[in-house]
């Protein structure tokens, strides 16, 4: 005895067509889908789950691709199709000039929960994902939603204009700023974050490093978890923080422009105010004790450039001795209009004014005077420039 199983290989009949009668185990293309037939059926499209059965919800090869499943609005020759879950289509996986994925006018979430429209030339490299959340952390896919932005690596975020960020978790999210490597953020304008946990968040600043962050305004940290907190500081070294260690000011008409102090931990504490006729610079002892030891290991320098006739104080809270050297120049021929040292012996941590010992000049100088508990130096006027060198040397 013998008995027949019927039907049991699937028979390709192409495109679906109504008029077609169709046996069970016929399959059929619709609308770039492929779908078996479950009984014999004449008109019964192919969604019609009574008759058919959804095989493929894609095509079944390259060449079957339709406006139904693809998009054609970008496509050129050679470029590379990826297929996009959400839309449920094969879209273009590359930019116009063939590297990378052009996202412009696309709805991208940047941040989680907030969309965004991506603008112009947004375009990402490497990690094409699906943006998805871990938590509150980037779990797959680049975003680049900025004018011209560009993000590279995997995870990483260019929202600003003119953007870039790359390598992992980056986050370029202020127009022009740049971020490099593991889980930076440049939000600045124009800001600059590598290495590694680094923060540049003034305009224009840099940090660089690990755990750095840079938050004043054409501010500079270096090294491991160092700050710069004010704009034209420059912090570098290791767990250093503070207003100024390293000034460079702008070249402007007040006084004491490029200043430039450091000192080494132990170390003492500085302050620079803008006080209109000029820049003052204060150091103190604050937070080292005087009655700690420890405040020999401070060592201290200053030097600054003189415009004009403004007059550049620094206010000496420590009790130190210090070579002070100024100089003038013309500013028309460069040449010097004069030149003198001193020895400054401060007297700051008993009180009183510090004693200023000339130690040879020559042409005219800038004008030295002392102050309670400082000195002033001012510039020889506007035809001239000045500028001062003072050195800790005991």
């Amino acid at each position: 005895m013998s008995a027949s199983a019927g039907k049991v290989l699937l028979t390709p009949k192409g495109d679906y067509n109504a008029s077609t009668t169709y046996s069970i185990l016929d399959w059929v293309r619709y609308n770039g889908a492929v779908y078996v037939a479950k009984q014999t059926t004449t008109g019964n499209l192919p969604t019609d789950t009574t008759y058919w059965s959804l095989m493929l919800n894609a095509p079944a090869n390259l060449a079957d691709l339709t406006d139904v499943n693809i998009d054609t609005t970008t496509l050129a020759d050679g470029q590379t199709l990826v297929y996009n879950a959400t839309t449920g289509k094969f879209e273009n996986g590359e930019s116009s000039g063939g590297v990378g994925k052009d996202l412009t006018g696309q709805t991208v979430e940047p941040e989680q929960g907030t969309t965004v429209t991506a603008k112009t030339n947004a375009e990402i490299f490497n990690d094409y994902r699906s943006r998805t959340w871990q938590s509150s952390d980037i779990a797959s896919g680049n975003i680049a939603s900025g004018e011209y932005s560009h993000a590279e690596g995997t995870r990483t975020t260019a929202t600003g204009d003119y953007s870039h960020a790359e390598g992992f978790g980056s986050r370029a999210t202020g127009n022009a700023s740049h971020a490099e490597g593991y889980w930076n953020n440049a939000t600045g304008g124009g800001a600059h974050a590598e290495g590694y946990h680094t923060i540049a968040s003034g305009n224009e600043s840099h940090a660089e490093g690990q755990g750095t962050t840079a938050s004043g305004n054409f501010s500079h940290a270096e090294g491991k978890d160092t700050k710069a907190l004010h704009a034209y500081s420059h912090i570098s070294g290791y767990g250093t923080s503070g207003i100024y260690q390293h000034e460079q000011s702008l070249e402007t008409t007040r006084a004491c422009q490029f200043i430039h102090a450091d000192w080494h931990y132990p170390a003492y504490y500085g302050n620079f105010s803008d006080s209109g006729d000029g820049i003052t610079f204060a150091i103190s002892p604050s937070p080292i004790s005087v009655s700690s030891n420890k405040t020999e290991e401070a060592k201290f320098g200053a030097s600054g450039r003189l415009t004009g006739s403004y007059t550049c104080t620094l206010t000496l809270q420590v009790q130190a001795i210090y070579i002070l050297i100024v100089n003038s120049y013309d500013k028309s021929s460069g040449a010097e209009y004069g030149a003198a040292m001193y020895l400054v012996v401060a007297n700051a941590l008993t009180g009183g004014t510090p004693t200023l010992i000339q130690l040879g000049s020559s042409g005219t100088p800038p004008t030295v005077t002392t102050k309670t508990n400082g000195i002033a130096i001012k510039g020889n006027g506007t035809s001239y420039t000045g500028i001062f060198n003072m050195i800790r040397v005991v």
